[in-house]
């Protein structure tokens, strides 16, 4: 019964490490085909359109769902922030400690706002762009037992470049 067990373990793993090898190819031909893919780009939405095809030669049925976002207001924040913080420093250097009280506050609510309690507080001030969901449903071939869920993204993160000329 223990070696049953085990063969039956080393299967699922050299089955496991051909799938991922075969993830990891599809990902780098992706890459390697659209490039960058930041949220709302046309290379997003050409490498969901390339998901969706993938999965109409596997699945019932392959969607992309459309929807809106403004991706700059992510990693764009901190502009305004640190303008309103220059602000209140030079309010502060000119004896209006109130007003310069306020505008930190407002700067630190605002950031809270977006950050601690995910309202979209900074959105309207940045360009809105359509990106896409890709879904698809694999019917079961037998009696269903479980059901599985398979996300990620197919965008690629904006690097914030600062940092690495700066370490």
């Amino acid at each position: 019964m223990c070696d049953t067990i085990i063969a039956s373990m080393d299967e699922q793993q050299v089955l496991f490490s051909s799938a991922t090898k075969r993830a990891l190819a599809r990902t780098k031909a992706l890459i390697d085909q659209f490039g960058g893919r930041l949220a709302g780009s046309r290379a997003c939405m050409e490498t969901a359109r390339a998901l969706r095809a993938d999965f109409q030669s596997l699945c019932v049925n392959a969607a992309l769902e459309p929807f809106t976002t403004r991706p700059a207001a992510f990693t764009h924040f901190y502009r305004i922030d640190i303008l309103l913080y220059l602000v209140g420093l030079a309010l502060l250097f000119l004896g209006q400690p109130l007003a310069a009280g306020l505008v930190l506050l407002f700067m630190f609510t605002a950031a809270g706002l977006q950050f601690g309690w995910y309202r979209e507080f900074y959105d309207r001030f940045y360009p809105q762009k359509t990106c896409y969901n890709v879904t698809a449903v694999l019917e079961p071939r037998g009696e269903v037992t479980r059901q599985l869920i398979f996300s990620g993204h197919h965008d690629s993160a904006n690097e914030l470049k600062f940092l690495k000329k700066h370490q």
